[in-house]
């Protein structure tokens, strides 16, 4: 890894290589909260901020883009951007956002091969974990069924794959499967689009998040 003129460091072609993690995240419904309460929203989305960043950052990440409160980070390994979106997602958990009425951070992950010109990446992977982002929940942890096949034998214990069937990625033209990476009693609902059907999974770990298991299913 590099540092850039600006001394934030940038990932190397040397560095990534040819296949790089990507995990994306962003928090639900936060226009509504931003117009109900500014205030209350800043702060809330400054604690969420260093609570993201954290995670990616203590488990090799990179974040390469942001846009609003949403997080694009690349990691060298998919099971380091899955140990970083549960740990993200359980550190978020832990934070009091009641004044905001909950805050609710929805991650998705996909390994594939991408092109890097001056610090982003370019190419499939990107849009594909994009896309998959967008039709997840609040809670969720996403996968594409590429990276659950590479990760599915170094979960923690009390982490499964749940398989949530064939869904619509849209302007995605190859078929492929996605997870999930949350709660076992979560919404394993996704939004749907009009393009060609995906499979999705869904990581779950059993005991953290169980208190707001009801609160997320809700949403």
């Amino acid at each position: 890894m590099t540092a850039g003129a600006d001394g934030k460091q940038k990932a190397t072609d040397a560095q990534w290589g040819r296949e790089v993690a990507f995990a994306f995240t962003d928090i639900e419904g936060s226009t509504t909260r931003w117009e109900r309460d500014r205030a209350a929203m800043q702060d809330a989305v400054r604690r969420h901020d260093a609570v993201v960043q954290a995670a990616i950052a203590q488990r090799g990440g990179h974040v390469f883009k942001t846009a609003g409160d949403a997080f694009y980070s690349a990691f060298s390994a998919p099971q380091d951007a899955v140990a970083a979106m549960l740990a993200a997602q359980q550190a978020l958990n832990a934070e009091d956002f009641s004044a905001v009425d909950g805050l609710r951070v929805r991650a998705a992950i996909h390994t594939g091969g991408v092109e890097m010109r001056e610090g982003d990446y370019f190419g499939p992977a990107v849009n594909k974990v994009a896309r998959l982002l967008a039709i997840g929940h609040g809670g969720q942890v996403l996968l594409t069924a590429e990276t659950a096949a590479l990760v599915a034998d170094t979960l923690p214990a009390d982490v499964t794959l749940r398989d949530l069937g064939a869904y619509h990625l849209k302007d995605i033209a190859v078929a492929t499967t996605q997870g999930h990476a949350g709660p076992a009693t979560s919404s394993s609902g996704v939004r749907l689009s009009d393009a060609t059907a995906h499979r999705m999974l869904c990581l779950t770990p059993y005991s953290q998040w169980m208190a707001c298991t009801l609160e997320w299913a809700t949403y």
